[in-house]
């Protein structure tokens, strides 16, 4: 696999892989309250759907590509750096593979 041309191998595939399980649970539990909020709003008719929508876009859009652009980068970082083993786990299994394919 080839991104930005360099060679990603699978252990920073599987961390990706779970920030973004991660993220996408977050992102659920924001939709949830949403929801909520929506059933609150409707009961109380403060405002009507349409203006509802757009709020809902509104926001999740900035919450979205804040997450994508500042934090997501620093947490897959950290995260990735942090397990030392299964960092040097990682190095052994290149090894290995280097020695196959010669």
């Amino acid at each position: 696999m080839d991104v930005e041309g360099e060679e990603m191998n699978w252990g920073l595939l599987a961390g990706k892989l779970k920030i973004w399980q991660t993220r996408l649970q977050t992102y659920t539990a924001m939709v949830n309250f949403f929801m909520l909020f929506y059933i609150f709003i409707q009961d109380n008719e403060w405002l009507t759907w349409y203006w509802w929508l757009v709020f809902m876009v509104v926001t999740i859009s900035v919450v979205l590509f804040i997450d994508v652009r500042y934090i997501m980068p620093n947490a897959l970082g950290y995260q990735w750096t942090k397990n030392k083993s299964f960092n040097r786990l990682e190095q052994k299994v290149d090894r290995l593979l280097e020695e196959m394919q010669k």
